[in-house]
């Protein structure tokens, strides 16, 4: 029978293993999800595009200024 203590006991028990897996590293696991391969692919390719942008602007400043 379901009572609220065993979905309370179940949620707290979900939420353990939730926490556990997100700071796991799941990127080269085989059993990751697509997704979440594609998301992690995004945010590496936006964070090199921002590099990118702040190198040349960087680059272009002391090229004007020398």
């Amino acid at each position: 029978m379901i009572t609220r203590s065993n979905l309370a006991d179940q949620l707290r028990e979900y939420q353990i293993r939730s926490k556990n897996d997100w700071a796991s590293l799941s990127f080269f696991s085989s059993t990751s999800n697509i997704s979440s391969r594609i998301e992690v692919m995004s945010v590496i390719w936006e964070l090199l595009t921002f590099a990118l942008i702040v190198f040349s602007a960087v680059s272009l400043y002391f090229r004007v200024t020398c």
